[in-house]
C-alpha cells in the first residue's frame, strides 16, 4: 500500500491488524514468556506488518494485515524448506480427466493457512508487534510455524497433506502436490472420482457434490477454515510457459493469444470430455544465425473420430543450449514435447485413466530429423545430437510414442516459434477441433502397439 492509502484508511487498516491477532489467538499460535528464560543461544527474532489490498468472496475490495516475522534473523541451519506445489501439466491432465469423468471444479481458499499447521517441532522466540501492547520483558514463543519462517510452507504442506490422507486420497507419485481418491464401479474397475490439486494455500478440487461436502467436513473438524471460490474458466490453463525469443515478437504474439482467452474476447479455453482419445504433440524450432533456437510446442488430446479436440498446453522458449543446425533445434523441440507426453502418460496411468488413449503422436516438420528416427538415412556426427535422437528412441519404444512427419503448412506449434498469422491455432482452440487432417497424406515412424498402453 501508498503512504497516501495508509493515512486515508488508517481505521481500516487497524481493523485488519485486529483480525490477524485474533487469528493468532484462536489458533494459539504462541504463548508469551519472560524474556530471562530464553535461552543464551537462541536469537529473537522480530516481525513486521505486511499490508495489501485483496479481493474478498463477494468481489469486494478489502484491505489484508499479514503478521510476518522475519525469518532472515533466524540460524536456519539443517530446516528442510522444500514443499511440493502443483505442476502446470498435472493441473492440465488433470481438468482433461475431471472432464471425462464429469467432475466439477471448486476452489477453495485456506483463512490463515500457516496458523493452522501442526504444532512446530523448533524453537522459535519472536518481540511482538506494538500493537498488542505486551510488554517488553514478555516475548512470544511460537507454537506453530507462522508465514516468515523458511519453513512455514513445508510445515502446512505435512499437516494438509495429513489430513487428505485421512479422507482417503492418495498422493501422486509423479507429483506430491495432486491426491486422487478411487473407487469401485459396477463393472469392477478402478474409476477415479476425486482430484485435489494443491498450490500453497490454495485448492482445485474436482470432484462430484458429495466428495467435496466430505472433504469440507473434514477440514473443518480438524479447525481449517476454508472459503470458496468460483473458479475462472480455464484459469489454470493460461499459466503457460513463454520464454523470451531475440526480438520479444513471438512472445508477444503468444501473450496477445492468451490475454483474448482471459479475458473471454472472441474465443474461451474448453476442456470437453472426450471418449476413446490420443495425444497429439505439435514440436517446432526456429534458429538464426547465430545458432540460437526459439521452440515451440502444442499438446492436444483429440478423439479418435476427430470431432473433438482439446488443446491442453502450449510453450514458446528460447532454447538453453546453442544448436549448430535447424536439425539439432528441431530434435530439441521435438524431445521437450515427448518428455511431456511421456509425463502425461504415465500420470493418466497412475490415476486410472489410460484405458480409453488409443494412440500417442509426436509431430514433427523436419525430414530429416524424421529419416534419422526411422532408420532411414545416418544419424549426424554431432555427438550432442545423437544424445537427443537416443533418448528419443527409447521413449518412442517405452511409451508407444508414434512419430509423423507433418508438412509445415499443418505445423500447427509454427506460430510459437516465428512471426505469422495465428488464426489456425485460435480458430482450434476456439472450436475445439483441429483445422486439419492429419492421417491422410502424412507419413509415420516407429509406430508403437497402442494395446501397450492399456493396462
Amino acid at each position: 500500500m501508498t503512504v497516501e492509502e495508509k493515512q486515508v484508511y488508517k481505521d481500516e487498516i487497524e481493523a485488519a491488524k485486529r483480525r490477524e491477532l485474533e487469528g493468532w489467538d484462536q489458533n494459539k499460535v504462541c504463548s508469551l514468556i519472560k524474556i530471562s528464560k530464553v535461552p543464551d543461544d537462541v536469537r529473537i527474532i522480530s516481525c513486521r506488518w505486511v499490508l495489501n489490498w485483496k479481493i474478498n468472496e463477494l468481489g469486494e475490495r478489502v484491505i489484508k494485515a499479514r503478521l510476518v516475522v522475519k525469518g532472515n534473523e533466524e540460524e536456519r541451519k539443517n530446516l528442510k524448506t522444500f514443499s511440493p506445489t502443483i505442476k502446470r501439466d498435472t493441473v492440465r491432465v488433470a481438468l482433461q480427466i475431471a472432464s471425462d469423468n464429469g467432475l466439477h471444479p471448486t476452489k477453495l481458499d485456506v483463512k490463515q493457512a500457516f496458523l493452522r499447521s501442526d504444532e512446530i517441532g523448533r524453537e522459535v522466540f519472536v518481540t511482538p508487534p506494538k500493537e498488542c501492547g505486551i510488554d517488553k520483558t514478555l516475548v512470544w514463543k511460537l507454537n506453530k510455524s507462522v508465514y516468515g519462517l523458511s519453513d512455514a510452507c513445508v510445515e502446512w504442506w505435512k499437516t494438509i497433506k495429513r489430513i487428505i490422507e485421512t479422507c482417503g486420497y492418495n498422493s501422486s507419485l509423479h507429483d506430491p502436490a495432486l491426491s486422487y481418491r478411487k473407487t469401485q464401479d459396477q463393472a469392477g474397475i478402478q474409476r477415479t472420482n476425486s482430484i485435489i490439486l494443491l498450490h500453497v494455500d490454495d485448492f482445485l478440487v474436482l470432484s462430484d457434490d458429495n466428495h467435496v461436502r466430505q472433504l469440507l467436513q473434514t477440514l473443518e473438524d480438524n479447525q481449517i477454515e476454508t472459503t470458496m471460490v468460483k473458479p475462472i474458466a480455464g484459469e489454470p490453463m493460461l499459466q503457460q510457459e513463454l520464454g523470451e525469443d531475440k526480438n520479444g515478437h513471438v512472445v508477444d504474439k503468444c501473450n496477445k493469444l492468451i490475454r483474448k482467452a482471459l479475458l473471454g474476447r472472441e474465443m474461451k479455453i474448453k476442456i470437453g470430455p472426450v471418449e476413446d482419445y490420443r495425444i497429439i504433440g505439435f514440436a517446432d524450432a526456429a534458429v538464426d544465425k547465430r545458432g540460437t533456437a526459439q521452440l515451440g510446442s502444442i499438446i492436444v488430446f483429440e478423439s479418435m473420430d476427430g470431432s473433438k479436440a482439446n488443446v491442453l498446453t502450449w510453450k514458446s522458449k528460447k532454447d538453453v543450449k546453442s544448436v549448430v543446425s535447424s536439425m539439432a533445434g528441431e530434435a530439441h523441440a521435438l524431445w521437450d514435447v515427448i518428455d511431456t507426453l511421456a509425463y502425461l502418460i504415465q500420470m493418466l496411468r497412475e490415476i486410472g485413466h489410460i484405458n480409453n488413449l488409443k494412440s500417442v503422436i509426436a509431430m514433427t516438420d523436419c525430414m530429416n530429423l524424421y529419416k534419422c528416427l526411422q532408420n532411414e538415412r545416418r544419424d549426424p556426427i554431432e555427438k550432442s545430437l545423437a544424445i537427443y535422437l537416443g533418448a528419443i528412441r527409447s521413449q518412442m519404444t517405452s511409451n508407444s510414442i508414434e512419430i509423423q512427419k507433418v508438412s509445415s503448412a499443418k505445423q500447427l506449434a509454427d506460430v510459437l516459434t516465428k512471426e505469422m498469422d495465428s488464426k489456425v491455432l485460435e480458430a482450434t482452440i476456439r472450436e475445439n477441433k483441429l483445422r486439419f487432417d492429419y492421417t491422410d497424406d502424412d507419413v509415420r515412424a516407429g509406430a508403437g502397439v497402442p494395446d501397450q498402453l492399456d493396462d
